[in-house]
């Protein structure tokens, strides 16, 4: 195995690499390709502990799993490319995915709920609608307008003043209706005036510097 290879293992987890001793289920496989695919694209390892200690795996029946996650389990299918490498007699196999143009893709979870998730500290996680919303604004653009609206400005303040605040305060802290609240932030962060910083537990927006 190369020294590549090696430094890879030496890293443990990172949001763009995940290492699995081997795969448990198809539905865990298919997220964990979408939430590649919806995040800046990632490395599956099997074969590897999370300590990134080598134990190796059966690189076609694990290949398998993948390809029919990836066909049956994913929305739109995801396309990866593979690689076996060889470490003594141990065989791991890696699994990379791009990001994807076009978002949300989502997984078909075990109730048969099509859902998007998103790679963050290591988590697989679901994506927020937040997220989700921001990502349809992507794919149809809202302009800018030259004069900001009264309520676009309000949020814009309040989250000003909070510095840091998660969706759920706001809608506390906000007099608009619940669905406004969401339908405005998405547009600021559009807009590039508002960032949401996701972390594995929770995710908060902030004015952008």
């Amino acid at each position: 195995m190369s020294s590549e290879r090696k430094a890879y293992s030496a890293l443990g987890e990172s949001d763009r690499q995940v290492l699995l001793p081997k795969t448990v289920s198809q539905n865990e496989i298919a997220q964990i390709l979408v939430a590649f695919a919806n995040s800046e694209g990632g490395s599956l390892w099997i074969g590897v502990k999370k300590n990134g200690k080598i134990i190796g795996c059966d690189p076609n029946e694990e290949l398998f799993k993948v390809q029919g996650a990836s066909e049956s389990l994913c929305l739109p299918e995801i396309k990866f490319t593979s690689k076996i490498w060889k470490e003594d007699f141990r065989l791991v196999l890696e699994i990379n995915v791009c990001e994807a143009v076009e978002k949300p893709l989502k997984a078909k979870d075990t109730m048969g709920k099509w859902l998007p998730y998103i790679v963050v500290e290591n988590k697989v996680i679901l994506a927020n609608k937040i997220l989700v919303g921001f990502w349809a604004l992507k794919k149809y653009p809202v302009a800018k307008p030259t004069h900001l609206q009264i309520e676009l400005i309000s949020l814009f303040h309040l989250i000003e003043k909070e510095q840091a605040v998660t969706l759920s305060k706001l809608y506390r802290l906000s007099d608009f209706p619940l669905k406004e609240v969401d339908r405005l932030l998405m547009l600021l962060i559009s807009w590039d005036m508002v960032e949401m910083v996701i972390n594995s537990d929770n995710t908060v927006y902030q004015v952008r510097k």
